[in-house]
């Protein structure tokens, strides 16, 4: 299995695709890639639904004392560029998962993946709709 999500192959006019708990672990290029693949796979009128880390966790990962130390290079990066990604072996030397990561997108980033196509409309941007945690964000195919 290839975690370079370009080579992932989907079928076209899907009606709905969720993702659930998977960008929040990618960083920006690899969220930006995935998300052009998953958008391309809707059919017209089809809708695309994912959640995102945001200001929320943003916010209690700051608050505890722990996080903020292990995590402070997504806060910095949170705060100056809008998402911050670390991979897990930085986070915990024992949980080297390659690719893989966790990250914090702010509201403005996540409405920028719709923008970058024509025929996107954002259909709700919701934060801590998912599990009280978890931002959502849904796009339709125009």
């Amino acid at each position: 299995i290839s975690t370079n999500f370009s080579d992932l192959k989907l079928p076209g006019g899907m009606d709905l695709i969720w993702v659930g708990s998977v960008f929040t672990h990618l960083d920006m290029a690899r969220v930006e890639v995935l998300f052009d693949k998953l958008y391309g796979a809707l059919g017209r009128g089809g809708l695309l639904i994912a959640t995102f880390h945001g200001q929320f966790y943003y916010e209690m990962t700051k608050k505890d004392p722990k996080n903020a130390i292990s995590h402070a290079e997504i806060l910095r990066q949170f705060e100056k560029k809008g998402h911050g990604y670390m991979p897990y072996s930085q986070i915990d030397p024992k949980m080297d998962m390659k690719d893989w990561g966790v990250s914090a997108t702010r509201f403005d980033q996540v409405f920028k993946l719709g923008q970058r196509h024509q025929s996107a409309q954002m259909a709700l941007f919701a934060e801590q709709a998912w599990a009280n945690f978890h931002d959502v964000a849904a796009w339709i195919k125009q």
